[in-house]
């Protein structure tokens, strides 16, 4: 029979994920209409940064944690089956958030070499 950190491990993972990915949407969501409609500057906007280095961090130890949810169930013979979707999200959040910091970065090429 599998330990209970097993399991928390996973559900730990997942939770992350959920968080991690709800960061990434909230990002989007605001950035995307705000930039298009209002057209603000986004360096003064600093609620975003932090949904940006929330959805990163949470990402990082949540895939951290399901990977390693995964790996001890599997060995002790329980399912996987949360640990793999936090492992889906967690790597979703991952790629939406460093693909606004790449646009964001980028951004700020443009914005001091011009």
């Amino acid at each position: 029979m599998a330990k209970m950190s097993d399991k928390k491990l996973s559900v730990t993972g997942l939770v992350l994920g959920i968080v991690a990915i709800s960061h990434s949407l909230i990002l989007a969501s605001m950035y995307v209409p705000c930039m298009l409609l209002i057209g603000f500057d986004y360096l003064d906007y600093y609620p975003l940064h932090l949904c940006a280095i929330i959805g990163l961090l949470c990402a990082i130890i949540g895939l951290n944690y399901s990977f390693k949810g995964k790996h001890r169930c599997k060995a002790a013979g329980q399912p996987t089956g949360m640990a793999i979707a936090g492992i889906v999200l967690n790597i979703l959040a991952l790629i939406l958030t460093l693909a606004w910091l790449a646009h964001t970065l980028l951004g700020l090429y443009y914005f001091f070499c011009d």
